[in-house]
């Protein structure tokens, strides 16, 4: 947090609330890292002497949010399993890498939606390395075979192992597991729980179509998490487990290629958020990197994601960005996902809105980040040229030219600062 206020203007002003465009518009941050005023410079209010002040060219937005990253996965095709063969100091510097590359990228707040142990989580907030803001998982709750349970050696105990990595798995059957585990998460300190209500593509032992969790399984997880306020992501796939999760209450849904019209009708009347991770499809679909089954199977869902989010824009369902991070795409491509929006039918307005304010509520921190407005807090990027023309060129973090966060100023690639 920087000790005096921070006026920051740009060629343009996009807010996150979905109206037009304000030109050659700034805004000023007062000396507690929040938002006093946001709007054209032609107004803006008298500025004491010791204000710092940036002005760059381009498009001022709201810092990004992606809801769906893996932090223990560096992505680029390393395998899970993988990562039980690198020595921990190796792990500790590849996430604290793509940490900073996240940020870098525009990105200023995530959920970690699995793998990533509480003590690796705290480098996050420790200020050892730029980071987003984190809400973290901890781990997947998974049925025994389910898509979070991986396959070890028969006899072999890898829990010191894991124990060492800081490395979680969670696994639990019945309405009481899943409970006493979703307890047990919430003492480690996840802000949110992640539940597997469905297989996965590249799971060993079941598939995207079947059934992870049972609807009473999945309603005694969001009981258990409603009484310490967390909210509860469901990777679901497939459509009964989909519907499985709705009925159960879950907070948003995860992938969801399975959707169909009255499940997205269900959703947007319960208020359920769509995630609907395109880019981990779109990016990764490699049949070297896959493998044949996989892939085909990838290429199937692929399509019925598009349709997914089509059905859910014309049902009225909020859609918010995730893009499996880690899983897919390395860190620091996130906002590629804005593109794949685009190409499913969002406009480019609509799908700055996923990454900010619709982001931000899926996170429940709509109170206080994800728009550039009065009270808020100054999370907020500047991007060279016009998004609205060129929604692709905030996919690359070269054009990512300031990035601010509570304040800070955490990345900037000109020489415009004014102290």
């Amino acid at each position: 947090m920087n000790d005096k206020p921070l006026l920051i203007s740009a060629g343009q002003l996009v807010d996150g609330r979905g109206g037009a465009p304000v030109a050659d518009s700034g805004v000023l941050v007062d000396a507690t890292g929040m938002i006093s005023w946001a709007g054209p410079m032609a107004q803006a209010p008298h500025l004491p002497g010791e204000c710092q002040r940036v002005a760059l060219p381009g498009t001022l937005l709201p810092g990004f949010i992606d809801t769906h990253v893996h932090f223990a996965v560096p992505g680029g095709g390393l395998h899970v399993g993988k990562l039980l063969l690198q020595p921990p100091p190796v792990r500790v510097l590849q996430i604290a890498a793509s940490m900073r590359a996240t940020v870098d990228a525009g990105v200023t707040t995530v959920r970690d939606l699995g793998f990533l142990g509480p003590n690796l989580a705290k480098m996050a907030s420790s200020g050892v390395t730029p980071a987003p803001r984190l809400l973290n998982a901890i781990a997947m709750l998974s049925p025994t075979g389910g898509h979070g349970d991986f396959p070890h050696p028969a006899g072999a105990d890898l829990g010191d192992l894991f124990h060492l990595l800081d490395l979680t798995t969670s696994v639990a059957d019945g309405p009481d597991e899943v409970t006493k585990h979703t307890r047990q998460l919430m003492l480690d300190g996840a802000q949110v729980i992640k539940v597997a209500a469905t297989g996965g593509v590249s799971t060993p032992a079941d598939g995207p179509d079947d059934v992870g969790f049972s609807l009473a399984e999945l309603a005694a997880v969001v009981e258990a998490a409603s009484t310490r306020g967390r909210n509860v992501a469901a990777h679901a796939i497939g459509t009964q487990g989909i519907a499985n999760a709705v009925e159960a209450g879950v907070h948003s849904i995860e992938h969801g290629s399975g959707l169909t019209p009255g499940l997205a009708e269900r959703m947007a009347e319960q208020g359920t958020f769509l995630v609907p991770t395109l880019t981990v499809l779109d990016e990764t679909a490699d049949p070297a990197v896959m493998g044949q089954h996989d892939y085909q199977t990838a290429r199937r869902w692929r399509q019925a994601a598009g349709e997914a989010v089509t059905m859910a824009v014309k049902a009225g369902v909020r859609i918010a960005t995730g893009t499996d991070a880690g899983l897919g795409i390395s860190h620091g491509q996130n906002l590629i996902e804005l593109a794949h929006l685009v190409n499913a039918g969002l406009s480019p307005m609509d799908a700055i809105m996923a990454g900010t304010a619709t982001a931000a509520d899926v996170c429940g921190l709509g109170d206080q980040i994800g728009t550039l407005e009065p009270g808020k807090r100054a999370d907020l990027i500047v991007a060279a040229g016009d998004p609205l023309d060129d929604i692709k060129l905030l996919a690359d973090a070269a054009n990512i030219t300031l990035v601010v966060q509570d304040c800070r100023i955490v990345k900037h690639t000109t020489e415009t600062i004014q102290r």
